[in-house]
């Protein structure tokens, strides 16, 4: 059975009995990423509270993928600066990892409006992973957060 001809996925709200579920439909012939980041985007449109197609609504929504898969506080403390490292470090596309390294830049002119969130990010990340820093081989997860 064929829901929709949706080329990567699609993200629709079912109300009964004044219930709402949301659902999220993906193409399953894709690679893992394009199904992780579509997963991820359609979960960025259901966060966001949008409930009609809009160009904002695709533009947060991507935003909203990209950040869940490669925290850009996360890219700064390892020390990723290509595409290739990026895409390999969080399984994603070139296309993807372009498009986040090319958010980089602007969020490191912006980075002081979100420390506690990058702080918070850091916290998590050290805590489920032992990541490895620009500087060092493999730091011990208490000194990221220093």
């Amino acid at each position: 059975m064929t829901l929709c001809s949706c080329p990567s996925g699609i993200s629709f709200t079912i109300s009964a009995n004044g219930n709402d579920s949301r659902y999220i439909a993906c193409n399953l012939q894709e690679n893992s990423g394009r199904i992780r980041f579509t997963k991820l985007h359609e979960m960025g449109h259901t966060m966001r509270g949008h409930l009609r197609d809009s160009e904002l609504a695709e533009i947060e929504a991507n935003f909203w993928a990209k950040y869940a898969i490669a925290p850009q506080v996360l890219i700064e403390e390892l020390g990723l600066t290509t595409i290739e490292e990026i895409s390999q470090r969080f399984g994603t596309s070139l296309e993807c990892a372009s498009n986040i390294l090319n958010q980089h830049a602007n969020w490191l002119r912006h980075r002081h409006d979100d420390e506690a969130l990058d702080a918070s990010i850091l916290e998590l990340y050290a805590r489920g992973l032992l990541l490895e820093r620009r500087d060092e081989k493999q730091a011990d997860p208490a000194q990221i957060l220093q």
